[in-house]
């Protein structure tokens, strides 16, 4: 009897983020591309011999017919499909399996000296549905019995490496760039080898032209050394997927279904959303012909861009990026991911389903996704950052999650990580963000997408207040922002005209008295005071609009209702009454106001500092001949 199989590999992001240099992150992060799929057909070469190819079918992409394993006579192995994290496959002797599941584990240890492949299996039964879910549940049984790989950490005469404790073997064996007089790990060196591969030829690995060099991502090395890293990952895929699939029970139309849906999913996450935030950031760098002055970019028909994909495995994102450009070009790949689920629910086309299945998949496969972002300084440790990226999107998740019936919500959490991290996210903020008065500071996560709009959660109202106090720049009119302008279903006809009334009245009083752009100095003041007492803070403002710093409006992203000064909802223009507590109107665009830019903005400031970065190099030279 044939037997269906899984497999895992485990520790995959402890094995990337165990480093802090960026060229064994990007070397581990190249390593792990597919690196499941590639170590099983290395594993089924060897044990049916590799002339052998009509015993093994690895070709499960293409393939939309019925499925009929049991009726290829000399076929002993066969793809099902990949997804989430997991291969599966069919094998027809379980003898076979076990052998290629013992090849594969050292096949992985070659290849990265630190992860470990895990895995399960059932005898085929008549019941696709019912053998998945003994299946997953026996993989969970041998993951809980079999804990991921103990690595060595040497001797007490072994030197160590100072992050990842792994005992030194060597000194660099590698040419370019690297310091000769570094002292590797087995685990660095195969990173290593990797990514010096890569970087002769990246162009043939990647789709854009991204950077090598962290240095070279950051805005102004020794002045703003600010990354960010982000994760981000699908809503509720494992449900979405399992209620497609609820209906089906024959192994020939489940697995023509299930591989389709893997697929859908794939292109949509790591492809179509993905590429709109490298594609936007690309055009946008590119409205500067000066980007070509560039010495990074000498020799390049494409500008480099100061971001990197680390993590794109199904609906599991991780991308480095320059700090000012995160919110901008993860709030993209939200509202993206979105779409892609919505062009899928409008897609007509027949992959040789029946109506019925057709329709169930459409209405299940809506798609939407939460992120994590990490600020970091460009030597923070990246492991610390990784870890905080994900608990910021598991809170962000817990929020989408909060209201059950939509589940297009979008939400983004972030944390800047300036100091050491002792503890976990929720008491760091716990300890860190709340004022004397006991009132939280913080109103993150913030939605991005959603069939309704939060308005004390829309991440528009955190953009406009930090551009507000970043540049200066007042509010946009509500007409010429109508495309973001947050619409209440529930909000009656009175109450809009209300809110318009207000907001002309606003823009009268904008003209008779000019605003001023808030100074950085203020900005850090203002932001600074909010840890005080309500009465403090009360002072301080009183003290900024006498001297003409005007704070900016909030009421066009709120009913009156739900956000009058006059019921004490708003205590001094500063914090507002959620209906459990007091929460700070401005203090999280106030915190990203600094580093918060729109991509145009970010694009001109880029490269204009790499120019006079060069133009003092140049002239440092000159100096010294």
């Amino acid at each position: 009897m044939s037997v269906l199989t899984v497999f895992d590999v485990r520790g995959i992001q402890e094995f990337i983020f165990r480093t802090n240099k960026i060229k064994e992150i990007i070397g581990a992060s190249e390593i792990i591309k597919n690196i499941l799929r590639k170590c099983f057909e290395e594993a089924c070469e060897y044990v049916f011999g590799k002339n052998n190819s009509e015993k093994m079918d690895f070709d499960w992409e293409n393939k939309s017919e019925e499925f009929d394993f049991e009726g290829k006579k000399y076929l002993q192995v066969e793809i099902i499909y990949e997804g989430g994290g997991n291969l599966y496959a069919a094998f027809k002797s379980e003898d076979e399996y076990k052998r290629v599941y013992r090849r594969m584990n050292e096949i992985i240890l070659e290849k990265t000296y630190s992860l470990s492949v895990s895995s399960a299996f059932v005898k085929c039964e008549e019941n696709y549905k019912d053998d998945i879910d003994k299946l997953m549940s026996k993989l969970n049984e041998a993951k809980q019995k079999n804990p991921p790989l103990t690595l060595p950490r040497g001797i007490a005469v072994t030197k160590r490496d100072s992050i990842s404790g792994l005992p030194i073997v060597s000194r660099n064996i590698y040419k370019s760039d690297i310091n000769d007089n570094d002292l590797n790990s087995t685990e660095a060196n195969l990173k290593l080898k990797t990514y010096i591969k890569y970087k002769e030829d990246s162009n043939k690995y990647d789709d854009f032209n991204y950077m090598l060099n962290l240095d070279e991502m950051v805005t102004d090395k020794g002045t703003e050394s600010l990354l960010a890293i982000v994760h981000i990952d699908g809503n509720n895929m494992a449900y979405a997927i399992n209620q497609s699939m609820a209906d089906e029970t024959e192994y020939k139309k489940a697995v023509p279904k299930i591989r389709k849906l893997s697929q859908i999913i794939t292109n949509s996450f790591t492809i179509e959303a993905y590429n709109v935030m490298p594609e936007a950031l690309e055009k946008a760098i590119c409205t500067n012909n000066d980007w070509k002055k560039l010495d990074i970019n000498k020799n390049c028909d494409r500008p480099k861009l100061p971001m990197r994909p680390i993590i794109c495995a199904g609906d599991d994102i991780t991308f480095i990026c320059n700090a000012r450009i995160a919110i901008p070009l993860t709030r993209l790949y939200l509202e993206k991911i979105v779409q892609c689920g919505k062009n899928q629910k409008n897609n007509s086309e027949s992959d040789n389903l029946d109506n019925n299945a057709k329709s169930t998949e459409n209405d299940d496969l809506q798609f939407s996704a939460c992120a994590g972002i990490a600020f970091i300084h460009s030597h923070f440790p990246f492991n610390l950052a990784y870890k905080i990226a994900e608990e910021c999107c598991s809170n962000a998740k817990a929020e989408a999650k909060s209201k059950a019936s939509d589940i297009t919500r979008g939400f983004i959490d972030y944390h800047f990580c300036f100091s050491g991290v002792t503890e976990d996210l929720e008491n760091m903020r716990k300890n860190q963000y709340v004022n004397d008065d006991g009132y939280s500071l913080l109103r993150r996560p913030w939605q991005v997408t959603g069939k309704e709009i939060d308005p004390l959660k829309d991440i528009r109202m955190l953009e406009e207040f930090a551009e507000y106090f970043s540049t200066g720049k007042t509010p946009k009119e509500e007409s010429n922002n109508s495309e973001n302008k947050v619409s209440n279903k529930n909000c009656e006809t009175s109450k809009e005209t209300d809110i318009n009334d207000s907001a002309e009245k606003s823009d009268d009083s904008s003209k008779k008295k000019q605003l001023k752009a808030w100074p950085s100095t203020r900005v850090a003041e203002f932001r600074n005071q909010y840890f005080s007492s309500y009465d403090d803070l009360q002072d301080t403002i009183k003290q900024f609009e006498s001297r003409g710093y005007s704070l900016p409006e909030y009421q066009k992203y709120l009913n009156r209702d739900i956000f009058e000064e006059s019921d004490e909802k708003v205590k001094n223009k500063a914090f507002y009454n959620d209906g459990n507590s007091f929460k700070a109107i401005y203090y999280d665009s106030l915190e990203i106001s600094d580093i918060y830019c729109n991509l145009e903005d970010f694009a001109l400031e880029f490269i204009n500092n790499k120019l006079n970065a060069q133009l003092d190099e140049q002239k440092k030279k000159e100096m010294k001949n």
